[in-house]
């Protein structure tokens, strides 16, 4: 919290703050792109709530008195555009989604009472710097908004910017001072330098080839544009020449960025928490599920931010999360806490079981002591048949209870293995380990409410319990935090706590994973492509994991130690390479110090500025070493630093003693895509190509007596594609088993398929997997390192070539702009809201980020589900032999087979495979067998 600002507050002048209101939406929606928020009626809301949740953080912390939220006027009225015809063409049509949350944001202040300004001819930047002009006297004014232009209105001491980050949600205070001391020069030259560097996102041109630095040392030098025409003869040939080629768009420019001052009728709105309680605004944050921005905005709340302005902000968000009794009259559909019972009897235990027989579904959760999953122990059960009931059966407690723990168990078995049982459950992969180690075996999973989340909600970031009961049943659960206060010395655990607080949360986790499963299996129903998803795929895998888990893989620790001892001379001859072309030694993992030696000792030209100085990111070092070789060296130190931590030094520390095996963890709900993302340890982040990470990958060994089979489809996506888009010529390469690459290269350079050479075949395995990605020209000459206008060349050679591919690129386009979402040929579904209602150009595609997303979504999405029917099938082919599955990485299914019984395995698991499911084109899976994982990859 900035409470300075509350501390140094002018006694003598209400503050009023001016939101860029149409700013703080557009941030907010798109920090969540890929994982929006949505309401009850599938609606996004990301940009509502950020938007809302900025206003009401900005009041806790600065207490302003008054507001004004701008916006623009019609487009088509203002005067930039009457004289530069291109001003802003560059900008993409807003989604029809970002208005819809816009307009909602407009709707909430102005039942607040709260006027939102606009004025014909005007854009909300100068409607902003009018309203400055009109009231810089008489308040200490703040403007809230990430907008540069707006830095111009720091002239005046009593303005202030507020910006934030575009994808954080941390913000700066920018005053007169703090302007000088970033930039070098006072803020009111920043036209001047703005007009020379321009803006892409406005389609301002600037002059090309002047960056922020040049731009900088210009402005700080000479100041205004005109200053800095009358002295060109005093700077070097390069910038002078750039800057006359430029003079027409410079000048241009700048009367595009000033600020149109105007005297408008404008009256700034009283601004209080009081505001938000009208009826109508509560039933507005109420329709789209904001809870806590409800709460926060309650009587009691406001009072608690008066008495507690000096208390940490874990307090006041502890006493906001406990304040709930208000919120039950704001909506009808908040659901009521449940009857919870204790199970400590044979008579209670009857009871259950015969309920749970008669309903045929049962909702389980099982509590332990937060060991690893393969060695926990199982403490306590709770139960659910009946929405609004639960029963929590505890075993390891210190309860008094007259029934056996052998009674127990003997009692979890016959609900567990009933076939006739249904089990719903929520993340119920976890009871299934632990069950079965403690020699119960879970039957019949029926319904996985995390994995239902996940498949309605895709890009939803958490599908945890606590998150789902608020989105759904507007239910705030008791957390297990609540329960396991930390102690002085130690953190507690369940069998710690008191047996009350433990029914309450574990029989209401039974309970509200029933109330989920109710909910999304009617929405489900709605959608029979889901719903046959997750019954036939997502649900029969959950086993199919659980066992992989459960085998686990060996590694070989000393040869982790060799190499750890390797990587460290490495690591340490790549370090004084690296001090040698800086000419000292320094940090190389401090970013500030790093940034120092780059861009102010080396003078290298930065690519990136953050908040804290010039980035020295994985991107911008990317760039960088294709003229840099110390770039190159810096990539180099932290590839080999990053894999010996993450893996080489970690991944003896993860072997569970009792099996002396590293079990990594499946999930199921984390990549967007649909494929299976895997942590403790993450299997897919060690590199597939280079030498290190084929090291690492020999430390993962087989058992004795076994070897390791390594069995990859090849080339899945490709053939993917070539189903999906029909495309003739790529599908006759894929059944006449030719090298797609080689042919791919041959066309597009135009030689003989005889006379492609390696390199060659590498450009046409290049542009093939590229296009999968959809791959813009730049990016392909990036990787090729050749011309933008050649790779674009390469581009349309291909799209002749492969005609279906390009008419399918254009229909999953048109699909997105429709529908605002994609599927995969399962009918897995991925949002993409933004691109609702764009228009496409047949003749050129150009794809940006949002777009490649969308056409790749149904390839990669297809390919990750076919691998996962594999896995169901060759699982049911293998449970009763002595095959294990092990692993399942990328297009890779990992297997552990007696040495003695390879050839009365390998080719069933090929042909399960690759007959998995039937496309309009062959499956080929590719395989190896060898000691270790490192030998057969």
């Amino acid at each position: 919290m900035k409470l300075w600002w509350v501390l140094l507050k002018n006694d003598f002048m209400d503050r009023l703050f001016v939101f860029d209101t149409s700013n703080i939406v557009y941030r907010g929606f798109f920090a969540f792109a890929g994982r929006h928020l949505r309401n009850s009626k599938g609606e996004i809301t990301s940009g509502i709530f950020s938007a809302i949740r900025t206003i009401l953080r900005l009041y806790k912390d600065f207490r302003f008195d008054l507001v004004v939220f701008s916006l623009d006027g019609p487009r088509e009225q203002t005067n930039r555009f009457k004289i530069y015809s291109d001003y802003k063409v560059t900008r993409q049509k807003a989604p029809d989604d970002l208005k819809f949350q816009l307009s909602e944001v407009v709707r909430i202040l102005r039942g607040a009472d709260i006027n939102c300004v606009s004025v014909p001819g005007l854009e909300s930047d100068d409607v902003i710097a009018s309203v400055v002009k009109k009231y810089s006297q008489n308040y200490e004014i703040f403007v809230v908004s990430g907008d540069k232009d707006l830095l111009q209105l720091l002239t005046n001491d009593n303005v202030r910017v507020v910006s934030f980050s575009p994808s954080k949600s941390e913000y700066e205070v920018i005053d007169r001072s703090s302007f000088v001391k970033e930039f070098g020069f006072e803020p009111e030259y920043i036209v001047d330098y703005l007009s020379l560097i321009g803006d892409a996102v406005d389609n301002v041109p600037g002059v090309k080839g002047i960056g922020e630095k040049t731009a900088s040392y210009l402005v700080s030098k000479y100041r205004t544009l005109e200053n800095i025409y009358d002295n060109l003869d005093n700077e070097s040939p390069t910038i002078k020449e750039k800057l006359l080629a430029g003079k027409d768009d410079a000048f241009l420019s700048k009367e595009l960025i000033k600020l149109i001052v105007a005297d408008i009728d404008v009256e700034p709105s009283k601004f209080s928490l009081e505001s938000f309680r009208k009826p109508q605004v509560l039933e507005i944050l109420n329709y789209h599920g904001f809870k806590s921005i409800i709460k926060e905005i309650q009587p009691e709340v406001e009072s608690s931010f008066q008495s507690s302005l000096f208390s940490s902000q874990d307090t006041l968000f502890s006493y906001m999360s406990n304040s709930t009794s208000q919120v039950h009259a704001l909506s009808t559909s908040k659901q009521e806490k449940g009857n919870y019972k204790l199970v400590t009897s044979r008579e209670s235990l009857s009871e259950l079981l015969a309920k749970i027989k008669e309903k045929k579904l049962v909702s389980i959760d099982i509590e332990t002591d937060e060991k690893h999953f393969m060695e926990c122990s199982l403490i306590g059960v709770a139960l659910a048949y009946e929405e609004g009931e639960g029963y929590y059966i505890p075993i390891l407690h210190r309860v008094q209870k007259s029934v056996s723990n052998e009674e127990i168990f003997s009692f979890l078995r016959e609900v567990c293995e009933s076939l006739d049982i249904k089990k719903v459950g929520h993340n119920i992969k976890y009871e299934y380990i632990v069950l079965k180690r403690h020699g119960i075996e879970l039957r019949n999973i029926y319904f996985d409410t995390m994995i239902a989340s996940y498949l309605l909600n895709p890009e939803l970031q958490q599908h945890n319990l606590d998150k789902l009961a608020e989105q759904y049943l507007n239910y705030t659960k008791v957390r297990y935090e609540d329960v396991t206060r930390k102690s002085l010395d130690r953190s507690l655990t369940l069998l710690d706590a008191p047996i009350e607080s433990v029914l309450n949360y574990a029989a209401e986790d039974a309970d509200i994973t029933l109330r989920l499963y109710k909910v999304f299996k009617e929405k489900l129903s709605a959608n029979p492509k889901l719903e046959k998803l997750l019954f036939e795929v997502e649900m029969p895998l959950v086993v199919v994991l659980a066992q992989m888990e459960m085998n686990g893989i060996k590694v070989d620790t000393e040869f982790l130690k060799g190499l750890s001892k390797e990587l460290d001379r490495e690591i340490k001859a790549t370090a004084n390479e690296i001090f040698n072309l800086a000419g000292e030694v320094f940090n190389i993992n401090s970013p500030k110090q790093l940034s120092y030696i780059l861009f102010e000792k080396l003078k290298i030209e930065p690519i990136e500025k953050t908040k804290t100085g010039y980035s020295t990111s994985e991107e911008v070092l990317e760039e960088l070493s294709e003229n840099y070789e110390i770039a190159k060296y810096l990539i180099k130190y932290r590839t080999l630093t990053k894999l010996k931590s993450t893996y080489v030094d970690e991944l003896p520390t993860m072997i569970v003693p009792s099996t002396g095996r590293v079990h990594t963890s499946f999930n199921q709900t984390v990549t967007a895509t649909g494929r299976l993302s895997s942590s403790n340890p993450n299997l897919q982040n060690i590199p597939v190509r280079d030498d290190l990470g084929k090291k690492i990958r020999q430390a993962f060994i087989s058992e004795d007596g076994y070897l390791l089979g390594s069995f990859d489809y090849s080339q899945i996506e490709l053939r993917v594609l070539a189903h999906v888009s029909e495309d003739r010529v790529l599908m006759e390469q894929f059944i006449n088993n030719e090298d797609v690459h080689t042919i791919t290269a041959s066309m597009v350079l135009g030689v003989k398929p005889e006379e492609v050479t390696p390199e060659m075949r590498r450009i046409g395995k290049t542009i093939n997997f590229g296009i999968v990605y959809g791959i813009s020209p730049y990016g392909l000459s990036k990787q090729l390192r050749i011309s933008t206008s050649e790779a674009s060349e390469i581009i349309n050679k291909y799209f002749e070539i492969y005609k279906g591919i390009k008419e399918y690129i254009l229909k999953t386009l048109e699909f997105v702009s429709k529908n605002g979402y994609v599927e995969t040929i399962f009918g897995r579904i991925r949002y993409i809201p933004e691109l609702k209602g764009r228009v496409y150009n047949k003749a050129q595609i150009t794809l940006n980020k949002s777009e490649r997303i969308a056409v790749n979504t149904p390839i990669q999405g297809s390919a990750a589900d076919i691998v996962k029917i594999a896995m169901i099938k060759l699982y049911e082919n293998i449970r009763d032999t002595s095959v294990r599955l092990l692993l399942q990485v990328h297009d890779e299914i990992l297997v552990e087979v007696p040495e003695d019984e390879v050839g009365k395995y390998e080719f069933l698991i090929k042909d399960t495979l690759e007959s998995a499911v039937v496309l309009k084109v062959p499956l080929v899976v590719e395989y190896k067998f060898g000691k270790s994982w490192g030998d057969i990859h």
